[in-house]
């Protein structure tokens, strides 16, 4: 199915934007939100401009949250159905392609689309309780028409030159080739793609490829990127064991061993540069060249793209352009992120970006679902693959021993066995192992349980663990003894309980892990009985010492030492009284230029205790919820054992006695207080899982933050070094 490029329009935020609902950018560029449309000034005196319409145009007063739903989710959701996606951030150097992907180094709000892409994916994994998923990811720069592989950190390093910026090297490995399978489709040959387990770990990937991307300063940009990024992640979805067992028909049989591929494109372009704007020289120089010539040829392959006479398309120009052939022209479905900066200086930069983003709004592609089965890759329909014959055998071969099954049964005296999956392990049978197996266990008389087949065997089983488990609970929830040497402080007061003591013995900076020990990923969801809501674990919610007495001191000179190694023996032969704790005391002290990163990673700290302390919150109080609703479970079920026993004993002397009226009152009360309080641990679970994910993601800020100020840090030493030298 041929379908256009879809085309959103981003406006940064200016320091002189308008405040108006009329979404006035600095009176140069015009946004309509209604028919999406964005017009530029070209003429000031009259006051003229050029207008383009696009499928969205976001105005500045969108945040990083609305532009992922706004534009990017659908993509995110069809790769999750088997197409592949493309979203791609073009625009001038500044103009917030980077914050739009990968988003900013503070704020848990400002996750980009990148983050947010790999959060909404293992959400949708969770849930997905049908099938089973392998999540691959990849990160690949394309640094002066060079391919570097971002994730290989057992070849890939960063060397520093002397204006700063980090360029890649591979150390003498094999240069990372682009190539075509049999059917046409690119590939990266050589380059690494690990498998993620879990939502951290894809994060952690993430954030170690991006701190070895290749940046720089000039006068537009602070952290301008000097290379393309793409950052992949690679979805194979199969029919889950479970899902595959309870198979009745031919649809459903065919369905059983298909695999489904798909993947995700995240694509940072560099922003294009008028290097007498930027005033750029040298290394710099060379880098804008090679990214302003990649750029043009983009432009290029998309105007003959978008001219159906054109029989031949430029893809191998340029390398830029050669790795996204399948996201302009082949089978992925693809997003322009048009990022403007809204300044009358760069209107001419503004057009250009708006022209670039109308010509790819003519690039068609054709996008169709990636599918396998039997080891043999194919595009359409399900069974395309496994012949009809086929099928129709394991139906009658499942029919037949269905039968003789049933004949078994009859011959040895068993009656109306009932083999179904979902009747066996629906919940009102489920109420009736629980009640047998109670019976069994109070009655020392009770005969054994009656076996029927296997999967009941496997339900009794889990009765079982479930009442040990209540019983476990119960145990816990009784009054310890009290102990005056053991119970009591110094000060006479008496101790937390087991449970704040097992809270209190856990690090801050160890959250609770929920990921998945398993290659393949399953959903999985809130469980529905009460005996089996999870017990969180959240880190400690007293403010230890570390944290009390924060200083910059004492944290940078815990930690650099044991990372910062000296890498020039210049300073040893000059300054050889200093160490790393000095030289880092002198750099941190320096005023022209101060370290910003100093400053950034103290931001990050504080936005992490903070994230920590409302985690650690939150936890105890889904904690709380947990045992009142286990108190209320015990509660409600004793209630209902003693009106059972009754009716067992009225029935016994044959009078009809009918229940009291207060019972049944208390029973519906307990009842009405235990769906509230299982809706507000839903809904607090809910949060916590938020909370969780918003301590990861700034762990791994703090992380980056701490590996800049590292590099920062090298980067002055020798320098520093270099300096004694010559003198």
């Amino acid at each position: 199915m041929h379908k256009r490029v879809k085309v959103c329009i981003r406006v940064r935020p200016d320091t002189k934007t308008s405040g108006s609902s009329s979404v006035v950018v600095n009176q140069q560029e015009q946004v309509n939100i209604v028919v999406q449309t964005i017009s530029v000034v070209t003429n000031t005196a009259n006051g003229n401009g050029t207008c383009f319409q696009f499928d969205q145009v976001l105005d500045a007063k969108v945040d990083q949250a609305g532009v992922f739903q706004a534009a990017a989710s659908g993509i995110v959701e069809s790769v999750l159905s088997g197409y592949n996606g493309t979203i791609m951030a073009y625009g001038q150097t500044g103009a917030g392609k980077t914050f739009t992907m990968s988003g900013g180094k503070q704020k848990f709000e400002d996750r980009g689309i990148c983050a947010r892409s790999i959060s909404s994916i293992f959400q949708q994994i969770q849930r997905d309780a049908e099938h089973s998923y392998a999540v691959r990811v990849s990160y690949v720069e394309v640094y002066n028409e060079n391919l570097y592989d971002l994730l290989d950190f057992n070849e890939h390093t960063t060397s520093v030159s002397s204006g700063g910026v980090h360029h890649p090297n591979n150390n003498g490995k094999e240069d990372l080739v682009i190539q075509e399978n049999d059917k046409g489709q690119t590939f990266i040959k050589g380059l690494t793609r690990p498998l993620v387990k879990s939502e951290e770990d894809a994060f952690d990937l993430l954030f170690q490829g991006e701190t070895n991307r290749t940046i720089a300063e000039h006068c537009l940009n602070a952290s301008s990127t000097r290379s393309h990024c793409t950052f992949t992640i690679y979805l194979e979805k199969t029919k889950s064991s479970l899902a595959a067992g309870l198979c009745d028909d031919a649809q459903e049989l065919q369905n059983m061993d298909v695999v489904v591929y798909s993947k995700l494109n995240l694509v940072d372009l560099a922003g294009s540069e008028r290097m007498k704007k930027t005033g750029v020289s040298g290394t710099m120089l060379k880098e804008a060249s090679h990214i302003n010539k990649s750029l043009t040829f983009l432009e290029q392959v998309v105007i003959a793209l978008g001219d159906k006479k054109r029989q031949h398309i430029p893809y191998r120009q340029t390398t830029l352009t050669n790795l996204l052939k399948d996201s302009l022209g082949g089978n992925c479905r693809t997003l322009l992120m048009a990022c403007v900066w809204p300044n009358e200086a760069h209107n001419d930069q503004s057009l250009a970006t708006l022209k670039f983003a109308t010509r790819m709004m003519r690039v068609k592609t054709s996008a169709i679902i990636n599918m396998s089965q039997n080891g043999s890759m194919k595009n359409g329909a399900a069974g395309s693959a496994v012949s009809s014959q086929l099928v129709e055998k394991y139906i009658q071969e499942i029919k037949y021993l269905k039968e003789e099954l049933a004949m078994y049964d009859t011959l040895h005296g068993k009656s109306q066995v009932d083999y179904d999956t979902h009747t066996i392990t629906s919940p009102a049978r489920q109420s009736v192992y629980k009640e047998q197996v109670r019976g069994f266990l109070r009655d020392p008389m009770a005969h054994p349980l009656p076996i029927l087949n296997l999967l009941q065997i496997q339900q009794l089983f889990l009765v079982f663990r479930d009442i040990y488990l209540e019983n476990q609970q119960l145990a816990r929830n009784e009054p310890m003894p009290r102990i005056r040497s053991s119970v009591t402080k110094a000060g006479g007061g008496v101790r937390d309980s087991k449970m704040v003591s097992q809270l209190r013995s856990l690090r801050v900076t160890s959250p609770p892990d929920s990921a998945s020990s398993t290659c393949s990923m399953r959903g999985s969801g809130i469980a529905h009985h009460s005996t089996k809501l999870p017990l969180v674990t959240p880190p400690e919610t007293h403010e230890s010492e570390e944290l009390q007495t924060h200083t910059k001191s004492r944290d940078e000179s815990t930690y650099l030492p044991s990372i910062v190694q000296p890498s020039n023996n210049n300073i040893e032969h000059s300054s050889p009284t200093l160490s790393d704790k000095a030289l880092f005391e002198m750099f941190k002290n320096q005023e022209n230029p101060k370290p910003e990163s100093l400053l950034d990673l103290d931001v990050a700290k504080t936005n992490l205790r903070l994230a920590r302390a409302a985690f650690a919150q939150c936890g105890l109080e889904v904690n709380k919820l947990k045992f009142e609703i286990d108190g209320l479970s015990l509660k409600l079920q004793a209630l209902r054992s003693v009106e059972g026993d009754e009716d067992v004993q009225s029935s016994r002397d044959g009078d009809q006695v009918q229940a009291a009226p207060s019972a049944n009152n208390e029973q519906f009360f307990l009842v009405m207080q235990l769906k509230d309080a299982k809706k507000r641990y839903r809904d607090n679970f809910d949060t916590f899982q938020e909370k969780k994910a918003e301590v990861t993601y700034l762990t791994k800020i703090k992380d980056q933050m701490l590996q800049q100020l590292t590099r920062e840090f090298e980067t002055w030493k020798q320098q520093q070094g270099s300096g004694c030298a010559r003198q």
